[in-house]
């Protein structure tokens, strides 16, 4: 079963672990702790239990507005799912997720439905845009590109889905150039 909570912020918000026992899919970030604060293995053979813990939502919604999916990395394909689950039960909620930047993301389709369903904000880790630093953390894959990064953004900026960036500053062996990218790269999207 997923973790329900109440948002410290309103009472018709929800917080919801929908997969307690799942760690960040990618978990090759050198800098990243994230999954070392979980004391247990990832267990795929729980994806079946996926629909189930959709379903187990569904007496908590009672006067809830948003919900905020606090994952540490939805796959694309069970932000899908939850998309469409509200969808087909006709819930009328706006919800938030953090995902890892894919070129799955820039399916039309996949875009449509995500909106169709009340999605208003991505978190996706960018961290940073210099190449050069995102290779040495280990960060995507080998044919990662920013122009797949203002991709993402566009599409879904045009069907009203948020874009958030985590990043990181200061990271060890940054220099003063790759500073000025990663500050330049988001002014520039954010000009955009």
């Amino acid at each position: 079963k997923p973790e329900i909570s109440e948002s410290s912020l309103s009472r018709k918000m929800l917080n919801v672990h929908i997969e307690k026992h799942a760690k960040c899919y990618w978990n090759k970030c050198y800098f990243c702790g994230i999954n070392k604060k979980y004391h247990f293995e990832n267990d795929t053979t729980k994806d079946k239990y996926f629909n189930n813990n959709l379903e187990s939502l569904l007496p908590n919604l009672k006067g809830i507005e948003y919900i905020w999916f606090i994952d540490e990395a939805i796959t694309v394909s069970k932000l899908k799912k939850i998309a469409t689950f509200f969808i087909e039960k006709k819930i009328h909620i706006y919800w938030q997720a953090r995902c890892r930047i894919t070129p799955e993301l820039l399916n039309e389709e996949t875009i449509k439905l995500l909106a169709s369903s009340g999605l208003k904000e991505l978190r996706l880790g960018l961290e940073y845009a210099s190449i050069t630093v995102l290779n040495s953390m280990n960060k995507f894959e080998k044919d990662f590109s920013l122009e797949l990064v203002e991709d993402i953004c566009q599409k879904y900026q045009k069907n009203g889905i948020s874009i958030h960036f985590p990043m990181i500053i200061g990271f060890p062996g940054e220099t003063d150039a790759d500073r000025r990218m990663t500050y330049y790269f988001l002014q520039s999207m954010n000009r955009k």
